[in-house]
This record gives structure tokens, sequence and C-alpha cells, in this order.
């Protein structure tokens, strides 16, 4: 049938994953840039770098940590996210001060649920094709989409905005 070959020997190339952050998983690199940032060497370099107030914002900072640390990832982008998340860290422990945050007017707030219990329907068909001048439109405003995330809540349906 099959003809007999050797075995194949494939070389294993054991690598430190601490030299590598660009090769680890998210949560990974998340731990390795605090770390890093944590240590005595970490704190000096962050103590010579300018103040994060003279930055324009936390994410311009963050970049210039990750060139000054080397925190890229396979692709060569800059684990920006990850070092922001490591320094507000920082930041709530009282070891690096950070411009305050800004929010982007351009992202809409989630509508909140109402508080008010809706009242139940009357007379209200199980189908919804049954109902006699059903109008289908969209939620035009936050306080009707408060009271349909209300409704929605009540009979167990989850919402993600």
């Amino acid at each position: 049938m099959f003809a007999a070959t050797a075995p194949c020997t494939l070389p294993i190339i054991a690598l430190d994953t601490f030299d590598f952050v660009g090769y680890t998983d998210s949560m990974t690199a998340n731990t390795l840039i605090r770390r890093e940032l944590l240590s005595d060497q970490g704190r000096a370099v962050l103590a010579a770098m300018p103040p994060p107030e003279s930055f324009p914002g936390r994410t311009a900072f963050a970049r210039e940590v990750c060139a000054r640390f080397g925190f890229f990832d396979a692709l060569g982008n800059p684990r920006e996210s990850s070092c922001r998340a490591a320094l507000r860290d920082l930041d709530a422990a009282g070891l690096v001060k950070l411009p305050p945050a800004r929010r982007s007017p351009s992202v809409a707030p989630r509508p909140r649920m109402s508080s008010d219990p809706v009242p139940a329907a009357c007379g209200v068909p199980k189908r919804a094709g049954a109902v006699a001048g059903l109008d289908v439109r969209p939620v035009a405003g936050r306080e009707e989409a408060r009271i349909l995330s209300r409704l929605l809540h009540d009979e167990g349906v989850s919402l993600v905005w």
C-alpha cells in the first residue's frame, strides 16, 4: 500500500513571549504593558517624557508612550488601546497624571429604560399580523426609545444599542 517513510522531525523553537509582545494575545499584551510601565525603568522613562497635559489628548500621549517603549503589534501598529488602559490604571493609582478624558460629541448617548412601568395592553391579539390598522414606524426621540426599551425589558427581550 503505502511505502514506509522516515518520521518527520520538526525543530521546536521556544520563544519567550515577554520579548515578543506583538505575537501575544491582547490580554497578555495588556499585562506586559502594565508590568513594563510599572517597572522602575518604565517609571523613569515616563518621568522623562513631556507632561501628559502637553499632548492634545490621551490617545496622543499613549501613541508617544508606545513609541518610546516599543509597544507594537505584529503588524507594527502601536498598541494604543492597551497602553491607554494601563495609563488609566496608573492615573487611578496616582502614579501618572493624565489630562481629563474628552468625550466625542459625535457619539450619541445610549437610550435608557423608562423608570415608569408601561401599562398592559388591552385587547391585543397574540400575533402582530392580526392587529387591524397596525402602524409600524421608527422610534422617534429619546422618550419613545425609553418606552420601547422598557416594553422589551418587561417581555424578557434584551436590546443592544
